[in-house]
């Protein structure tokens, strides 16, 4: 059987390290190799760094002749979602994840229903508060708490 890379992608000003949580449970499954992946900006100039210079990061690691899964988290949902649509992911997990732009969606808002929209306006409203929870490496603090 051939073995299925998980990839791991991180939200912004994260790191592979807020996987940790993620990894352990992981760990357990058969015939799964995981990598984390932390994302670079351009060493020459951050203002520079686009959603394109991390996709591209992403789908270096996401490359290959196996089975993908694209687990990203925050920005790196959004980045997941964005590979996921140029390589061929098994399977794609977003937590907490940012989304691209409704209006240039394919989708109308309309046509989304009633669950998927609110989700979207809680997530751009919200306080962390599920990445925190899914995320509990990731440094952000429960509401309230002082950094």
């Amino acid at each position: 059987m051939a073995r299925t890379k998980v990839v791991l992608v991180h939200g912004a000003g994260g790191g592979a390290w807020e996987w940790q949580e993620w990894e352990k449970e992981l760990r357990e499954l058969d015939n799964v190799e995981i990598v984390a992946v932390s994302l670079e900006p351009n060493k020459d100039n951050l203002a520079a760094t686009g959603l394109d210079d991390y996709c591209e990061q992403v789908t270096r690691y996401a490359a290959g002749d196996h089975d993908t899964v694209l687990i990203g988290a925050s920005l790196g949902g959004l980045l997941s979602l964005l590979v996921a649509q140029k390589c061929t992911a098994r399977a794609l997990i977003l937590v907490a994840s940012a989304l691209p732009a409704l209006p240039d969606s394919p989708v109308k808002v309309h046509e989304l229903g009633h669950e998927p929209f609110p989700a979207v306006i809680r997530w751009a409203e919200g306080d962390l508060e599920a990445t925190r929870v899914c995320m509990p490496n990731s440094g952000v603090k429960e509401s309230g708490e002082k950094s």
